[in-house]
């Protein structure tokens, strides 16, 4: 049962992660390779680097992420992207942590959470590209004087740390009480 779950998680997870991408950056070509080719390594990486105290496979995979994305959409990729990730990962996780506490640590948790996530983000497809837009717009030095890009890099930072701290707590939680 738990290698069905597995599997189910390693093609669901980065499937959510790929099509968010694609609809926050409205990408147009390429969708295809991107998502299987961000699976193949999302099941690499679960595979060969489990949850301990010295590699996280999840920073790993962001890194993997990062690079399928400059690799195949080139000029495209940027540096926000990887806040993007982190945004989409953010949510996974919200969700995924709701269900569990609904359903517990079952299969049609994984299933469920990872469709109606997938089913959000399709009914919001029109609305993702603002984040693209709001980092293109904010990120580098500008002349706007009520928002400054070190305060955008200085929040999207302490996102990033405080989205993996919450998500790997919970992983704790569940390894200690499952």
């Amino acid at each position: 049962m738990i290698e069905i779950g597995n599997i189910l998680g390693s093609i669901l997870q980065p499937l959510y992660l790929c099509i968010f991408m694609i609809f926050t950056k409205s990408i147009k070509y390429n969708r295809i390779n991107f998502i299987i080719l961000s699976i193949i390594d999302y099941m690499v990486i679960q595979n060969i680097f489990k949850f301990n105290v010295n590699i996280n496979a999840d920073l790993i995979y962001l890194i993997l992420f990062y690079i399928n994305l400059k690799f195949l959409f080139k000029n495209d990729a940027r540096i926000t992207d990887m806040i993007t990730y982190i945004l989409s990962f953010f949510l996974m996780g919200l969700f995924s942590m709701i269900f569990v506490m609904i359903f517990g640590f079952k299969i049609k948790t994984i299933i469920l959470s990872n469709i109606i996530l997938l089913f959000i983000i399709t009914v919001l497809r029109n609305e993702l590209p603002k984040i693209e837009a709001f980092y293109n717009r904010f990120w580098n030095k500008h002349d706007f004087k009520f928002l400054k890009s070190v305060t955008i890099r200085g929040f999207s930072a302490t996102f990033t740390i405080f989205t993996f701290i919450i998500l790997h707590l919970w992983l704790i939680y569940g390894i200690i009480f499952n």
